[in-house]
């Protein structure tokens, strides 16, 4: 009879625990997939701002107003959601004045979206130039083509 019961419960107790593992790794996995998002929409966030405030160039100062919110409430979020490579570069780019407006804060806005595209899935390494054309054009910081790889 005890051999008849137990037969009977392993199944039934193999069902119970692989769904309990499925739920839990499930779980596991789409709290992970969130994070990213979050740290990702921060990071586009961020640089958005900056590129608008870039635009605005201190002309239009509600615009301006508003760049300088967004830039905060990103920087925020990243100082939550992002790796610590990141928090790094943004201290740096910090540090040259949060601005494009010489050469050495250029270097560490690069660095910056360098880091941030290590921590993107599938985004591969590239150089500085290319990125430097990508963010830049032809501007004045964005006319060397020999320069290393940032990431």
């Amino acid at each position: 009879m005890n051999e008849t019961l137990l037969l009977a419960l392993l199944p039934l107790g193999g069902v119970i625990l692989g769904a309990s593992l499925q739920y839990f790794f499930s779980r596991s996995a789409e709290a992970q997939k969130q994070f990213r998002v979050l740290r990702s929409e921060a990071y586009t966030d961020y640089l958005r701002a900056v590129a608008k405030l870039a635009h605005t160039g201190g002309k239009d100062r509600a615009k301006q107003t508003a760049g300088l919110a967004e830039a905060a409430d990103a920087k925020a979020r990243i100082s939550i959601y992002g790796g610590s490579g990141v928090m790094n570069k943004l201290a740096v780019f910090e540090q040259n004045g949060a601005s494009i407006n010489s050469e050495a804060a250029v270097r560490a806005f690069l660095e910056l979206c360098a880091e941030m595209r290590k921590e993107s899935p599938g985004a591969g390494k590239v150089g500085e130039a290319e990125l430097r054309w990508v963010l830049f054009g032809n501007a004045q910081y964005g006319q060397s083509k020999s320069a290393q790889p940032v990431a």
